[in-house]
């Protein structure tokens, strides 16, 4: 399990002081420039092959992005686990690699979402941006390997709109306490919401869920 401690929150089954409503105050979040994941790429080139050099114990993530993905968000998670010496794959949801994001930027992803729905991965994580959570939502490979990692207790992330979006849409927080972006829209769509500024993190089991990027920064690593 690999995580980046960067705000204060709420969470479940961890070692930490307890707030108000009873759970952990121990927050975590994952959270890449492009420009980083292609630096560390270039340093796991062999020389004599061209081909990227995996080490057998490195975590994995999956980025799942989409047209309208926020691309601040996209990077940011991506760029904070390659210095954390996660191997990441970006994977596009749509027919194609790049993506337009919410801004307009365009990001050309590592591999389409269905080359990857037979590898196992330590994370997914799920940037917001709308319509990218919905173009997120909308796909079906994704889906099920969002069910898949669920099964298998392993992490799943998301941010801003992607919890009311994707997550809660597919029954992925029944019975969980988690946050999104603070807008009555996303928040109802939570079953068991934690709206609260003074929480932008929420850890409920193997589901980590958050209203914003970066909004403290405590560059502390948990593997």
């Amino acid at each position: 399990m690999v995580a980046f401690v960067l705000s204060s929150g709420v969470g479940l089954g961890k070692g930490g002081s307890v707030s108000r409503c009873g759970l952990d105050r121990t927050s975590l979040w994952f959270g890449a420039s492009v420009v980083g994941r292609r630096a560390r790429a270039d340093e796991c080139r062999g020389a004599s092959n061209g081909k990227r050099q995996v080490s057998m114990n490195a975590k994995t993530a999956l980025v799942a992005i989409g047209n309208g993905s926020e691309e601040i968000e996209a990077t940011t998670i991506a760029d904070t686990l390659v210095r954390a010496g996660v191997e990441v794959t970006i994977a596009s949801v749509e027919d194609e690699l790049v993506c337009t994001m919410s801004r307009g930027v365009k990001i050309m992803a590592d591999e389409m979402i269905g080359n990857c729905k037979d590898i196992d991965y330590d994370l997914i994580a799920l940037p917001g941006g709308m319509p990218g959570a919905e173009r997120l939502r909308d796909s079906e490979t994704l889906k099920n390997m969002l069910i898949k990692q669920e099964a298998g207790n392993k992490m799943i992330g998301a941010i801003c709109a992607a919890p009311a979006v994707v997550l809660a849409h597919h029954g992925l927080l029944d019975e969980r306490n988690a946050t999104c972006y603070p807008s009555p829209a996303f928040m109802e769509k939570l079953p068991k919401n934690i709206d609260d500024d003074e929480v932008p993190v929420v850890y409920d089991g193997n589901v980590m869920t958050s209203r914003y990027v970066l909004r403290d920064r405590d560059p502390r690593l948990e593997v």
